[in-house]
């Protein structure tokens, strides 16, 4: 790679004007805070004022290893490795990308996140299954709420990409 590369390299990071330039930090900061919450609790489960359980999304997922192999590998794949690749792309199309290739890489960006609304419905799964279970209580904590408002910024993020790459992509002809 000539030492050069990075100067004639025309990316969106480095084109972008206005409230877009912060659309590669939001990409980083997501793609950071995702792997954090798989880890943090989001829900407490109380059965029968016996047994308390924090329930994490890694915690979720190994138990669903357990019990039915399908069911883990979907969600592994559409709520973990698609949001993973989504967030990934996402940095990579705003810092590395050259913006004459951006445009592919953003369609293949929309499929991704068409894929990973997986994750949507899990959270809205996991609230309904343990409290239309009526023997215990679900406690809603910090975590959920984190990783919802993570999901809504991702994909929020991924439908204003396109539209600014456009923009500075017009800008440069």
């Amino acid at each position: 790679m000539p030492t050069n590369f990075w100067n004639q390299h025309r990316t969106l990071a480095k084109l972008a004007r206005g409230r877009g330039v912060l659309l590669g930090p939001m990409s980083l900061l997501i793609a950071a805070v995702l792997p954090i919450v798989f880890f943090v609790p989001l829900l407490t489960t109380r059965l029968l004022f016996l047994v308390r359980t924090d329930i994490t999304l890694a915690h979720a997922i190994s138990e669903l290893f357990r019990i039915d192999k399908f069911l883990f590998a979907i969600v592994v794949v559409f709520g973990v490795i698609f949001p993973f690749l989504k967030a990934i792309m996402s940095v990579l199309c705003w810092y590395y990308f050259d913006i004459s290739r951006t445009a592919r890489y953003l369609e293949a960006l929309s499929y991704m996140a068409k894929l990973s609304m997986l994750d949507v419905m899990l959270l809205a799964f996991f609230v309904v299954a343990f409290k239309g279970i009526g023997i215990g209580t679900v406690e809603v904590k910090y975590g959920l709420y984190v990783y919802a408002s993570l999901i809504l910024a991702s994909h929020l993020l991924n439908l204003a990409i396109g539209p600014a790459a456009r923009r500075i992509e017009l800008a440069q002809s």
